[in-house]
């Protein structure tokens, strides 16, 4: 593959690791459309961009356009592939904010003291936006590389969720909440932090071609096809680790059999509920202002 290719597919895979992000606007233009546009981690106007720096470890790659032609100028002097740098602008500029940390003092608490990649746009008017991204997340990254079909990864250590993978119990067919899980809930056995690659491709070897992922004495893993998939999966999942600890206290478990399960799952979980449940959610949170600590724009 070559280097202009390599180095910009480098910093889409950065992009998509599930980092946490700081964008810095220099310009009072610039600041102006940030503030207006609530939903963008950027905004700008992808035809003004004449100068685009990758900064990646010990490398520097700078390109330059002129119209639509784009031209590596470090550290070779070639033509770039437009296609592949439209591609990286279009990205960029559909990142949607999901959280905003206001008044971060300490970026170490985020892994941006020493950013992964820092990425500049440079603007015809002379403004510049640079945005600082964090190292890839192996628990993401895994499932990524691993699974085509996944669009979005969750993981967290929800209370009935990580008790449930702290025990030697198995997450039964009570409710229609568990339907959505009937294909199996399999589980990475292995409680140590998970920090490093190799380390993510085991989970994403223990997940296989499942939905979820118990993690031993961790928590969970849940994926999705994009977003509302895989949040509308990670709440299903709490929901149903949820009532089999009720029921458990009431008396016996009697499950729905596994076949009927089977049968329920695609008419009970459609791209149309899912949907629903999604625009169900925004409302709520367009209500109560952001949700916990209020307006978040």
């Amino acid at each position: 593959m070559r280097l202009r290719t390599t180095i910009v597919l480098a910093v889409l895979a950065a992009l998509l690791g599930g980092a946490y992000y700081r964008f810095e606007v220099r310009g009072r233009e610039a600041r102006q459309r940030a503030l207006l546009a609530e939903r963008r981690v950027v905004s700008f106007d992808a035809a003004r961009v004449r100068e685009i720096t990758i900064e990646k470890a010990a490398e520097r790659v700078v390109l330059r356009g002129a119209g639509d032609r784009w031209r590596i100028v470090a550290p070779v002097d070639e033509p770039a592939d437009e296609s592949v740098v439209e591609g990286l602008l279009s990205f960029v500029h559909r990142l949607e904010k999901v959280r905003a940390l206001d008044g971060l003092a300490d970026l170490k608490t985020v892994g941006l003291d020493a950013p992964a990649v820092r990425l500049g746009l440079g603007l015809e008017n002379g403004e510049t936006l640079t945005l600082l991204l964090g190292g890839p997340n192996p628990v993401h990254t895994g499932v990524y590389a691993a699974r085509a079909d996944v669009g979005a990864v969750v993981h967290g250590h929800p209370p009935h969720g990580t008790a449930l993978a702290s025990t030697g119990a198995e997450l039964a067919l009570l409710t229609h909440d568990a339907v959505l899980f009937a294909e199996g809930l399999p589980r990475f056995e292995d409680p140590d932090l998970i920090i490093d690659e190799e380390q993510g491709d085991r989970v994403a070897a223990a997940l296989g071609g499942q939905r979820a992922l118990l993690l031993n004495n961790h928590g969970v893993l849940v994926t999705g096809k994009d977003v509302p998939w895989a949040v509308l999966t990670a709440v299903t999942l709490e929901r149903a680790a949820h009532l089999q600890t009720i029921a458990a206290a009431l008396g016996d478990l009697r499950p729905i059999e596994r076949r009927l399960a089977l049968q329920m799952l695609p008419d009970k979980y459609r791209d149309e509920f899912v949907a629903e449940y999604w625009s169900a959610w925004q409302r709520q949170l367009a209500r109560t202002r952001g949700g916990l600590g209020g307006d978040r724009s």
